[in-house]
């Protein structure tokens, strides 16, 4: 049996419909709650499934602050905001795609609405996807997650991290302890005398 390139265009329509019709929550389905508000660059529901993201790479562990007590997300706004809004945006992008199009994780359940463990399942499965954009994803996620959160203070002495040494320990950089150093070569950096 022969296909028409337009019995081809047809079937490829109406797969795609198909594909997106299973990927959106049926009606009577109750989707996921968000908050009634974002977190710095992130949507309610941005934040949402951060969250729910990194609390599933980064799961609680005995005598180790909580992802939910350290403001990840608000922590993540903070990296992302001030660098160039299309990085932002394209994380933004991450996000809504890893809760709105489960079917790219063969499921039918947003992300923010599954269990913990099946988060991380979908997560890994990202990870070791065969599909490289969807590796990027995980990766930049895990990476954006862990560096948000090993870099705020209630962390660093979970991973024997004593905190900056500027102003805490003498280095012999000049600090205000050793007085002003004069500059190496007198004809730079002297003041104006006029």
């Amino acid at each position: 049996m022969a296909f028409s390139r337009r019995r081809f265009l047809a079937l490829s329509a109406q797969g795609g419909l198909g594909l997106l019709a299973l990927s959106v929550p049926l009606a009577g389905c109750r989707g996921p709650v968000y908050p009634p508000e974002g977190v710095g660059i992130f949507s309610a529901k941005e934040a949402t499934v951060l969250g729910a993201a990194v609390e599933a790479l980064l799961p609680d562990r005995p005598g180790m602050a909580r992802v939910r007590d350290v403001g990840i997300v608000g922590a993540i706004a903070g990296l992302l905001g001030p660098i160039n809004p299309a990085i932002a945006q394209d994380f933004r992008q991450l996000l809504d795609t890893l809760d709105d199009v489960p079917l790219l994780s063969f499921s039918l359940t947003p992300f923010s609405a599954l269990g913990e463990g099946d988060r991380l399942k979908t997560l890994e499965g990202w990870g070791h996807s065969w599909l490289a954009l969807k590796r990027r994803g995980f990766q930049g996620l895990k990476k954006i997650a862990a560096s948000a959160f090993y870099g705020k203070s209630e962390t660093w002495h979970e991973i024997g991290y004593e905190g900056p040494w500027v102003g805490r320990i003498d280095v012999g950089t000049g600090l205000d302890n050793q007085g002003p150093q004069p500059p190496l070569n007198p004809n730079i950096l002297l003041p104006f005398e006029g």
